[in-house]
């Protein structure tokens, strides 16, 4: 068995002496591959952390957004609200405050009437004394 071992070590030997610097420059190099490899992973992982770390951020602000803009409209659409309400409450006062057509022509023909000098009241009575007395 020693035999044996003898001509494998031998194949190394020459193997070394033929490629051993390559061989050494070589695993140097994977060795260095896989360094930054692995640095290169730590870094990917570290930018999927702040990613996500990130869009969670977005989301809360969205959210954020979307309460802030539904208080808003919300207030908005309550003052719209009262606004129509004291707007229609101001129609129904003017109604209730305007004075009837016809009021006002009887108004502004006894008015006009007690200008002149005449004593509508007692015209009217006298038709009426008239009438009667037919």
């Amino acid at each position: 068995m020693a035999a044996e071992k003898q001509p494998t070590n031998d194949v190394a030997q020459i193997r070394e002496l033929i490629f051993g610097d390559k061989i050494r420059e070589y695993d140097r190099h994977f060795q260095q591959l896989d360094k930054m490899i692995t640095t290169l992973n730590e870094q990917l992982n570290g930018l999927g952390v702040q990613i996500n770390n990130l869009a969670k951020e977005q989301s809360q602000m969205h959210s954020t957004i979307n309460e802030r803009f539904d208080e808003a409209f919300n207030k908005l659409h309550a003052r719209l609200e009262n606004l129509q309400n004291d707007l229609q409450q101001k129609f129904e006062n003017l109604n209730e405050l305007k004075v009837n057509r016809a009021d006002l022509g009887n108004f502004l023909i006894e008015l006009g009437m007690r200008l002149k000098g005449d004593n509508l009241m007692s015209k009217i009575m006298e038709q009426n004394n008239d009438h009667e007395q037919r």
